[in-house]
C-alpha cells in the first residue's frame, strides 16, 4: 500500500468523522452528563464498529454484509431508540440527584454499547468502509503490515477526533455551576443525544 493510498484515505476519514453526526453527538452529550470518562467508552464502541467493518471490506466479506442488511436495520433502530431514551433521561433527571443519577445509568456497559450501536446502524459508516474504501485503498493486494496500518489510523482517527469534541465539552460543563446552568446542561445534552437517535434512524 502506497503513502499517497494511506494519506487519502486518512484525509477522507478525517473528514467522515469530523462532520457532526450521530457519533459527535453521542460523545458530546455524553462528555456533557457524566464526563470525558464515560464519553471514552461510546467512542472505544464507535472505534470496535469501524473496525468490524473495514475487516469485512478488507476481507471480501461485502456479501456477508448485503445478507446481513436486516440486521444492520435492527441495530440502526434499537441504537436510535436507546439514544432517544438516553436523551430524554437526561432531559428529566432531577438537579439534586444528577451525580449519583449518572453514575448508576451512566455505566462503561451502557456507554460501550450505545457507542457500538451507533457505528453498526449507520449507513454513512457501512458504505464508506464497503463500497468507498476500495477507492482508495487496492484491497485485494494488502499484506498484514498494510492491514495494521490502516487499522491503527481507523483508531487513532476516530479517537483523535471524538475525544477532542469529548473533552471541549467537558469543559463547558465544568464551567457551568449554577443548579440553573446545570439544568440548561441537562436539557442541552439531552436534545443532543435524542438528535443523536433521530438522526441515525432517518439516515439513509
Amino acid at each position: 500500500m502506497s503513502t499517497n493510498e494511506l494519506i487519502a484515505f486518512t484525509g477522507v476519514l478525517f473528514l467522515m468523522v469530523i462532520t457532526p453526526g450521530p457519533g459527535v453527538l453521542a460523545c458530546v452529550s455524553r462528555s456533557l452528563t457524566s464526563g470525558p470518562k464515560m464519553s471514552a467508552f461510546v467512542i472505544l464502541g464507535i472505534i470496535i464498529g469501524d473496525l468490524i467493518f473495514l475487516f469485512m471490506a478488507i476481507y471480501g466479506l461485502v456479501a456477508v454484509a448485503e445478507l446481513l442488511g436486516s440486521f444492520f436495520m435492527i441495530v440502526k433502530y434499537c441504537g436510535a431508540i436507546y439514544l432517544i431514551w438516553l436523551g430524554y433521561r437526561t432531559w428529566t433527571s432531577k438537579i439534586e440527584t444528577q451525580t449519583s443519577k449518572f453514575k448508576q445509568t451512566a455505566s462503561p456497559g451502557s456507554s460501550f454499547l450505545s457507542g457500538i450501536s451507533i457505528t453498526l446502524g449507520n449507513p454513512k459508516a457501512i458504505v464508506f468502509y464497503l463500497s468507498f474504501l476500495p477507492v482508495f485503498i487496492d484491497l485485494e493486494v494488502l499484506n498484514y503490515a498494510d492491514v495494521l496500518a490502516t487499522a491503527i489510523i481507523v483508531i487513532l482517527t476516530l479517537a483523535t477526533v471524538l475525544l477532542t469534541y469529548s473533552l471541549a465539552a467537558n469543559k463547558a460543563r465544568i464551567l457551568i455551576q449554577s443548579k440553573r446552568g446545570r439544568r440548561n446542561l441537562n436539557r442541552c445534552s439531552g436534545v443532543a443525544m435524542i438528535s443523536a437517535g433521530v438522526a441515525l434512524a432517518v439516515k439513509d
